[in-house]
């Protein structure tokens, strides 16, 4: 803005200045563009050799004209969405008012704020069009109008919240710091205090650190739970042969048998894992028989030849979610699997008769459980206290984890002992699930590595853009007698406490965006509290050593050098 004004003064107008600079600018970001799109092409010839386990044909990859064409223009579109308004803020500035523009001070109040949004008029609707034309890049890479309709919503939101969010940032760190001023030691209070002078770029600053750390830590998490998910869904400890049609009086063999079979886990603390199933038949839901229900849409075949089970404790898998379980064996109380309660319209407390060996029993709804699909427990949707079914024939069915190299041996010595038990072995399957598992796990973090990348730049770039502002800084407080650890101090301050403020804005924005994000592929979101305080950390120190990356130097200026340069 100095030499916008410094030219004006001269004799240049405000159409050749934002024609000047705006070319300038453009330049930057197309060279910026061209260098990505060599990176990226080199990334895709690399692409074979690192996902040769997962491209099982030989590939033929063709140049991507459209894609590098939609790299540039996205480059150069934002590169316009955000040069535009400083240049566009100078057009009808003398050059008076903008050589004191760090002492010049808008008017005040809701009037100031509607009359400065007002003057920005241009800016606004230039950007409106910026991002329209975003918007159309998305549509055109996706093929889809409501995905570049939501990128370009998305995107705006997040840009006004970032913002938003700064300021506020800014504002209470001012009204704390007016507080306690007179307490705090000189260095503090001045680095401080140099977040929220005037003329500061910390509000960009911290939109800036805080969209990078959004970047990254939204990455990690999802791919973390993502990852997670598909573990658990694979997990080691999960079964991988099921046994089917074992009697009451071989349940002890059985067991007995798995315990001293090579190759079984006994991760879960127990070898086998056994399930006893009666068959019951229900006689009312609620006070209504199965007759008078006949109306409504409900599986009548499985209330009249239902499954049933027994456990005094929730079993391995099932979580409740309504309710509690019985203590007593005993109990007339009964568990509902999640999806079955709903289409039965079955909620805590609901009446039922049901008829079990020729005797019927009145129970009552104690628990509402959801069965997560990978244990024996999914099996049945009906679940009572052992003292009501340990008395009837049951039939048990089984399932264990056994190294897929020693299946075939222990069939074999099952087959000889128990030869009335079937075995459905999917430990191959399972394996070959495991391996795909662990190779999309590596695609994953390779790709992600990219935005993670991206957003450690965005980091290092928007705190080393104000190093001549800090360069002025230093030449003046070394005028005034200041000491070089004075100035080292005063501004590991400002770069920490930027970090810091930085990361709170991206870590509550990673965290929301996440959760959203994960929704949509039905999986669950919890708090990552270690990559939290992690980020918050990690981003306060990262602020501090970039910004003095980008500005040890300034410490060995002295202050002649820089002001005959003024």
């Amino acid at each position: 803005m100095d030499m916008l004004a410094i030219l004006k003064a001269v004799g240049a107008n405000s159409s050749d200045l934002l024609r000047i600079f705006l070319l300038q600018t453009l330049g930057l970001g197309l060279a910026g563009g061209i260098v990505g799109v060599a990176a990226g092409v080199g990334v895709m010839a690399a692409l074979p050799a690192v996902f040769g386990n997962l491209l099982p044909v030989h590939t033929m990859l063709e140049f991507p004209w459209r894609s590098i064409l939609a790299g540039l223009g996205t480059g150069l579109l934002t590169t316009l969405l955000f040069c535009l308004p400083p240049l566009l803020d100078v057009r009808n500035v003398r050059p008076v008012l903008v050589l004191r523009r760090l002492v010049e001070q808008g008017p005040e109040g809701i009037g100031g704020w509607f009359a400065r949004w007002w003057a920005r008029r241009l800016q606004l609707g230039i950007s409106a069009l910026v991002i329209a034309a975003l918007s159309g890049i998305a549509w055109a890479l996706s093929d889809s109008a409501e995905v570049g309709g939501w990128f370009a919503l998305i995107f705006t939101i997040a840009l006004v919240v970032l913002l938003a969010m700064a300021a506020v940032a800014l504002r209470t760190l001012r009204f704390l710091l007016n507080r306690v001023r007179l307490r705090l030691p000189s260095f503090l209070r001045h680095g401080l205090a140099n977040l929220y002078r005037p003329g500061n770029q910390s509000a960009a600053v911290l939109a800036a650190l805080g969209t990078g750390v959004m970047l990254i830590l939204a990455v990690y998490l999802m791919q973390a739970m993502l990852l997670r998910d598909i573990r658990e869904t694979a997990s080691p400890t999960l079964p991988n042969i099921f046994l089917v049609d074992v009697t009451s009086d071989e349940v002890a063999g059985v067991k007995e048998f798995f315990a001293h079979q090579p190759g079984v886990n006994q991760a879960i603390g127990q070898s086998l894992d056994l399930m006893p199933v009666v068959t019951g038949h229900f006689i009312s839901l609620n006070g209504k028989s199965l007759a008078d229900l006949k109306e409504q849409h409900f599986p009548h075949r499985m209330l009249e030849n239902a499954e049933l089970s027994w456990a005094d404790a929730p079993p391995a898998g099932d979580k409740v979610t309504q309710g509690k379980w019985w203590t007593g064996s005993g109990a007339a109380e009964l568990a509902v699997g999640e999806g079955t309660a709903q289409r039965l319209h079955l909620g805590i407390g609901s009446a039922v008769e049901l008829e079990v060996g020729g005797a019927v029993r009145a129970l009552k709804v104690a628990a509402i459980y959801r069965a997560d699909g990978q244990h024996l427990g999914a099996r049945v949707a009906f679940v009572l206290p052992s003292g009501q079914l340990k008395n009837e024939q049951a039939t048990w069915y089984g399932g264990a984890h056994v190294d897929p190299k020693q299946v075939a041996a222990m069939e074999r010595s099952l087959f000889a002992a128990y030869p009335t038990v079937t075995v459905i072995n999917l430990a191959d399957v399972l394996e070959r699930i495991e391996s795909v598992v662990d190779q999309i796990t590596f695609v994953v973090r390779f790709l992600a590595g990219f935005s993670i990348f991206a957003g450690l730049m965005i980091l290092a770039s928007s705190i080393a853009s104000t190093r001549f502002r800090r360069m002025r800084e230093a030449v003046v407080l070394k005028t005034l007698g200041a000491t070089r650890m004075r100035i080292v101090r005063t501004f590991s301050v400002e770069f920490s406490v930027l970090g810091l403020l930085a990361g709170s804005v991206g870590v509550i924005f990673a965290n929301v965006l996440t959760r959203v994000l994960l929704s949509k592929l039905e999986v669950g979101f919890q708090i990552d509290w270690t990559a939290t305080l992690v980020a918050l950390a990690g981003t306060s120190v990262l602020a501090t050593v970039t910004g003095w990356i980008a500005s040890y130097r300034i410490l060995g200026l002295r202050p002649l050098q820089v002001l005959r340069e003024e």
